[in-house]
């Protein structure tokens, strides 16, 4: 559905007709199986690939698998390649930006 709807570009191909309204921001993208409504055309794809369309990436080097290209890749550099943070006032290493900030927050004074 969203292929023919979407040129090489990856943008909306003009011949085809999806369903939006004009409203006065400009085109709201309106799905056609819920209630969910964006102003931008790639967010509706997304919502409906997660959604509605169940589409799953899987990772090549375990058992997980996402409904978002994007969580596929944190969860590959998290627990594949082991990108991580260490702390620069201890010996603690996170795995994560937030669980450093947290760590930070907890065990340092004074560090926001």
């Amino acid at each position: 559905q969203w292929d023919s709807a979407i040129d090489s570009s990856n943008n909306v191909n003009p011949d085809i007709e999806l369903n939006t309204e004009n409203t006065k921001q400009g085109k709201k993208y309106i799905c056609d199986e819920c209630e969910y409504f964006t102003t931008k055309f790639d967010n509706l794809k997304r919502h409906q690939e997660c959604n509605h369309d169940r589409v799953l990436y899987h990772c090549n080097q375990c058992d997980y698998a996402a409904r978002r290209v994007d969580h596929l890749k944190k969860h590959k550099k998290s627990k594949h390649e082991r990108v991580s943070f260490p702390c620069d006032q201890c010996d603690y290493t996170a795995f994560k930006t937030d669980s450093l900030l947290r760590h930070k927050e907890s065990n340092h004074e004074g560090v926001s």
